[in-house]
């Protein structure tokens, strides 16, 4: 009998491999889903939050205030506008994460500040995207958690009783966390993450991006999702967020805040001109 020659052998086992390659292919797409890509890659109109007068000169707290009035706490006395001069020169809001006193004051002693922000052009969007970059030192206390700037929704009709409030947050250890507010819930809870856990990383930017889709009212298909430097670290499918279709996503809520007592030294952290998109 003939032995095959060394050509037939390679051009058989090349074509073997070809074979288990395509099947591997085949099995990846029916097993593992392709991952999501950012919201902000998806989303085609958009506003950013400007920390700059129009001749540049940076806003100050009160400036902030002025804008915001109404719906801040801790600004004057936690937040200022400045120049971050890490790869070139950029605004942002660094937070002083300390308690506030007097009748701005938060009734849970949370320490840090907020304030509410609302483009004019969204006026009110079922889908939104939110994008920030955040920079906590490498010393950073996480303490017993916090909260970072998330996606607002209201309802347009004062009818509406139960309005949804969903923010990104981090937990004791410094694990990403978005909680929500739901209707029949009373108190905020931990959403459980269809990802796997993630841990924010301290002494260097990162790029944070929220996407929230509002379920149509009496169906199961509203989803939260986070990406951190553009992978996707967090995301909850299946989700009832609205009973109405008056719930609409109107803004931001912008905190950076330390839950319960202040951390053990006096902390700080950095985020830049918030944008929002949506469609």
């Amino acid at each position: 009998m003939k032995k095959p020659s060394r050509l037939a052998i390679l051009f058989n086992g090349a074509a073997l491999l070809i074979v288990l390659a395509s099947g591997a292919a085949v099995l990846r797409s029916v097993f593992v889903a392709d991952e999501l890509a950012p919201c902000s890659t998806r989303y085609s109109q958009g506003t950013q939050l400007s920390l700059e007068r129009s001749r540049g000169e940076l806003l100050t707290s009160a400036d902030l205030q002025a804008r915001f009035g109404g719906t801040d706490w801790g600004l004057l006395d936690n937040a200022r506008v400045v120049e971050v001069k890490d790869n070139g020169p950029r605004p942002a809001i660094e937070v002083r994460l300390a308690k506030v006193g007097g009748k701005a004051a938060p009734d849970d002693h949370r320490a840090g500040m907020g304030f509410t922000w609302t483009p004019r052009g969204v006026n009110g969007v079922a889908s939104a995207c939110l994008t920030y970059s955040l920079l906590m030192p490498s010393d950073f206390d996480f303490a017993k958690g916090g909260r970072l700037p998330g996606l607002l929704a209201s309802a347009q009709a004062q009818s509406v009783a139960h309005v949804p409030s969903i923010r990104a947050g981090w937990r004791e250890a410094g694990g990403l966390e978005v909680s929500a507010q739901l209707a029949g819930w009373s108190d905020p809870r931990a959403l459980a993450n269809d990802s796997r856990s993630y841990t924010l990383p301290r002494g260097q930017w990162v790029a944070l991006e929220q996407e929230i889709v509002l379920n149509a009212p009496g169906q199961k298909d509203g989803a939260v999702r986070v990406w951190v430097d553009g992978a996707l670290r967090f995301e909850k499918n299946g989700l009832v967020l609205r009973d109405s279709a008056d719930i609409r996503i109107t803004g931001v809520a912008a905190e950076a805040l330390s839950y319960g007592a202040v951390p053990s030294r006096e902390g700080k952290l950095w985020f830049s001109p918030l944008e929002l998109r949506w469609q």
